[in-house]
């Protein structure tokens, strides 16, 4: 069966005698065999059949190339792919380019699975199958968001110090770095402090109630370890109670 991907030419030396005997005629020549191709072979898929993507990736933005390969020749190697699954944001070209048909979003699909099939041309036509995975990699598109916009607290005066009053909480819907939130505050206020992991906000001054300040308001930020990073800020307000 598998004649034609060994050798597509066989050459067989004849030699051609008389049958006297003795012999008095002998005369020697080459007889040539020419091997034609018979579809007998599907494609078979080559790696890689994993593919990686931005979310961040725009339209027709080109993902990767499928391969495959075939032992015939002519029209019987000749190989085209097909998706037969519907997976609306990938698209694939008959020469097995893929690319971004619709905008990506890791938080919503972070991969997908497409069935694809590589034929070729013979008669009759032979193909194979199977499954290519593409992983949405996830970029730095989401802001944290504290889970409020406003935070009050209150704090009796005299306290020890450091003294916790309370704590801010953002979250962040991205990976990795690009999810890691640090806390800041961003007045330069030298009574109060945050944890810049935890959130916890701590005084670590006298306060004093009978003083001209007894309400203090000031911004707290939660910026995220992206690349560019992204940030918000919420408000806090602290009253000192007698």
């Amino acid at each position: 069966k598998q004649w034609y991907q060994r050798r597509v030419r066989v050459s067989l030396p004849i030699k051609v005698c008389d049958k006297g005997s003795p012999s008095r005629s002998c005369n020697d020549f080459g007889l040539t065999v020419h091997v034609l191709d018979v579809n007998d072979n599907a494609p078979e898929f080559l790696p890689p059949l994993t593919f990686y993507v931005s979310e961040d990736a725009k339209i027709n933005h080109a993902i990767g190339k499928l391969n495959a390969k075939d032992r015939d020749e002519g029209r019987n190697s000749q190989v085209t792919f097909s998706i037969l699954n519907s997976v609306p944001q990938i698209r694939a070209f008959s020469s097995g380019e893929l690319v971004v048909n619709e905008l990506l979003d890791f938080e919503t699909i972070d991969r997908f699975f497409l069935n694809v099939r590589a034929s070729d041309q013979g008669d009759p036509q032979l193909s194979t199958e199977s499954i290519v995975t593409i992983i949405v990699e996830d970029s730095n598109d989401n802001r944290p968001e504290f889970d409020q916009t406003e935070y009050s607290f209150s704090v009796q005066e005299h306290q020890s110090v450091p003294y916790l009053i309370g704590s801010v909480s953002a979250t962040d819907r991205d990976t990795g770095d690009n999810g890691e939130i640090v806390y800041s505050l961003l007045e330069g206020i030298s009574l109060f402090e945050i944890n810049s992991s935890s959130g916890q906000l701590f005084l670590i001054g006298s306060v004093d109630y009978e003083s001209s300040t007894t309400v203090h308001v000031f911004n707290v930020e939660a910026s995220d370890l992206g690349e560019p990073s992204l940030n918000s800020q919420a408000r806090i307000t602290v009253t000192v109670a007698d």
